[in-house]
């Protein structure tokens, strides 16, 4: 993690990060798997249990106030932005986020979903957008490969799923104009 920190600390600029399934500390990716947490096998009571095992606190450790992480909102240049961390339901303090980041896109969108179709995303998200828990005009994600697009849109949200870079020199992103 020293070389994350090392990294992290070179930004002049702020930086959005959000926990994914990677970032769980203390059990192995089956314990805290996507599946897990983007299907209803949990109800919410008893998923509040489970993710009391998720431990994601080495993302908020790297003492700039430059860097935003997991629970976090601010504003820049008259925009806010949010970022949910991995297995985080609390989707309220989020409603007012222009610009929301989160490892997992939601459920059945072309940039939840593979090329050859599974969905990896989450209900929770999607229901969310749905019901106007949450409103953003950016929703950006990852989790996905390959995901069938990179960027779709539901409702008035722009979804931004870049996917991954096979070269693994320059990892895969998009630049967005707000």
């Amino acid at each position: 993690m020293e070389w994350i920190k090392d990294w992290i600390s070179r930004f002049n600029t702020p930086l959005f990060i959000c926990s994914g399934n990677h970032d769980v500390i203390g059990k192995d990716e089956t314990d805290a798997s996507i599946e897990s947490y983007s299907s209803d096998a949990y109800d919410e009571e008893e998923f509040i249990e489970y993710e009391k095992s998720f431990d994601t606190a080495w993302l908020k450790s790297f003492g700039k106030t430059s860097v935003l992480t997991d629970g976090g909102y601010k504003e820049f240049n008259g925009l806010t932005f949010g970022s949910i961390g991995y297995g985080d339901f609390n989707f309220s303090r989020f409603k007012h986020c222009d610009v929301i980041l989160t490892h997992v896109p939601p459920a059945n969108t072309r940039v939840s979903k593979e090329i050859g179709g599974e969905n990896f995303g989450c209900e929770r998200i999607l229901r969310a957008l749905k019901n106007k828990s949450i409103s953003p005009k950016y929703l950006l994600s990852g989790h996905i490969q390959k995901p069938i697009l990179t960027l779709d849109k539901l409702k008035s949200t722009w979804l931004s799923n870049p996917g991954s870079s096979s070269s693994g020199e320059t990892p895969s992103f998009r630049i967005i104009e707000l």
